[in-house]
C-alpha cells in the first residue's frame, strides 16, 4: 500500500484529533480535525452509479475467470490452489478457521464463491499469529466439523495448543501449510536484502510427523490434490488431524506475482 501510495502521489486527509503526523510516508496531507461520526454526518448521501458498480463487477468477472484458467495449469503446491481447493471440496455446513499472513490472503485471492453456508473465521494476537490453534480447536470443540489452514510459523507460534488434543472433543483437519519460514515477507522489498533469510524468513526445520506423534495427534503427508480432495470431503468423524502440505515460498511468491498481474 506504502509503494502504490507512493507512486501515484495522491492528496491524503488525516482524520483525528490534532495535528500529529500519523502518515508514514510523509506525504502531502491535510488534517481533519473531527471525529468519524461528525465526518459521516457532514457528507451528502451517495447518489448509486450503476455504470461505476457495473465496472467493478464486470473486472470481478473477468479476472475471476483469468485466475480459474491460470490455477488449472499451476502446480498442486502454490499455496494459492491449495486454499482454492479447499473452497471447492469442502462440504456444507463447516466451520473454516484462516491464520493470518499469506494464509488469509491467499484465501481472499482464491478462494471460490459459493453458497455453502460454510462460516469462516479468524482473529488477531499481538503479533498476528498468537494462538491460531488453539483458537481453531476452541471453535471446533463440540462443534462443527471444522477446517484450520495455517502456515507452518503460525502453527509453530502455538504449538502448545496441541497439549489440548487429549481432552478435545469434535473434528478438525489442520491443513499445515509448511513453506520453512515467513511467506508474506518474499513479497516486500526487504526480500533483497542479504540478511532477509535469517533475520526476516526466519526459517525452521522441525519435523511435524514427530511433533504430531508426540502428542498422540494424527498426522499425514499430502503430496497431491486427490488426497487433499479426499481428506476433505471426509472431514466427519475426523477428530483431530494435522495434514502437512511442503511448499516453496520464493515460487509461491513468483507465481502469486504472475496470476496478479495478469489484469
Amino acid at each position: 500500500m506504502r509503494s502504490f501510495l507512493q507512486s501515484v502521489s495522491p492528496v491524503q486527509f488525516l482524520l483525528g484529533n490534532g495535528f500529529k503526523n500519523i502518515d508514514p510516508i510523509n506525504a502531502h496531507s491535510i488534517p481533519l480535525i473531527a471525529s468519524v461520526d461528525a465526518l459521516a454526518a457532514s457528507i451528502e448521501p451517495y447518489q448509486k452509479d450503476e455504470d461505476w458498480i457495473n465496472s467493478w463487477l464486470n473486472q470481478e468477472s473477468n479476472f475471476s475467470k483469468l485466475i480459474d484458467n491460470s490455477l488449472q495449469s499451476t502446480d498442486f503446491h502454490f499455496e494459492g490452489k491449495i486454499a482454492r481447493l479447499i473452497s471447492e471440496n469442502i462440504p456444507e455446513n463447516r466451520d473454516i478457521f484462516l491464520a493470518n499472513s499469506m494464509t488469509v490472503r491467499y484465501a481472499e485471492s482464491f478462494w471460490q464463491q459459493s453458497s455453502t453456508y460454510n462460516s469462516i473465521y479468524c482473529n488477531r494476537g499481538a503479533n498476528g499469529i498468537d494462538g491460531t490453534l488453539s483458537t481453531a480447536m476452541g471453535m471446533a470443540h463440540l462443534g462443527k466439523p471444522s477446517i484450520l489452514l495455517t502456515g507452518d510459523l503460525a502453527f509453530l507460534h502455538d504449538s502448545n495448543g496441541l497439549l489440548n488434543a487429549k481432552s478435545f472433543k469434535g473434528d478438525l483437519l489442520v491443513v499445515l501449510i509448511n513453506n520453512e519460514g515467513g511467506g508474506i515477507f518474499e513479497h516486500l522489498p526487504i526480500s533483497n536484502n542479504k540478511h532477509f533469510e535469517d533475520y526476516f524468513a526466519t526459517p525452521q526445520s522441525v519435523d511435524f510427523e514427530t511433533y504430531c506423534k508426540a502428542h498422540k495427534v494424527n498426522y499425514e503427508l499430502v503430496e497431491n490434490e486427490s488426497t487433499l480432495v479426499k481428506v476433505l470431503k471426509g472431514i466427519q468423524g475426523l477428530g483431530l488431524k494435522v495434514i502437512e502440505i511442503k511448499t516453496n515460498r520464493k515460487e509461491d511468491a513468483k507465481t502469486f506475482y504472475q496470476i496478479n498481474h495478469q489484469r
